[in-house]
């Protein structure tokens, strides 16, 4: 049986994924200056005190996007021997 910390975790994950995707997904049409948390509570379905529940801010969003894309390209070149792929021609 799920614990209710387990719960409320995954409601978070699914909160933030949700804000985050909204936001990208905003990004395509609109600068970020022209975003409003409004709109991007309505794209994620979420409220607004959802939104600040999780981020102090729009820019915040942006920060945790860019840490997980440096994370995960970390990650991939960890496994890449360079030294193996430099020897080949």
């Amino acid at each position: 049986m799920m614990c209710e910390e387990e719960k409320i975790d995954r409601r978070v994950r699914k909160s933030k994924e949700a804000i985050r995707t909204a936001l990208v997904k905003l990004l395509k049409h609109k600068d970020i200056e022209d975003i409003t948390v409004t709109e991007i509570a309505k794209e994620a379905d979420v409220n607004r005190k959802t939104f600040y529940n999780n981020y102090e801010n729009i820019y915040q969003v942006i920060e945790e996007i860019e840490n997980d894309i440096v994370i995960s390209f970390t990650d991939l070149l960890s496994k890449i021997n360079l030294d193996e792929m430099l020897k080949q021609p």
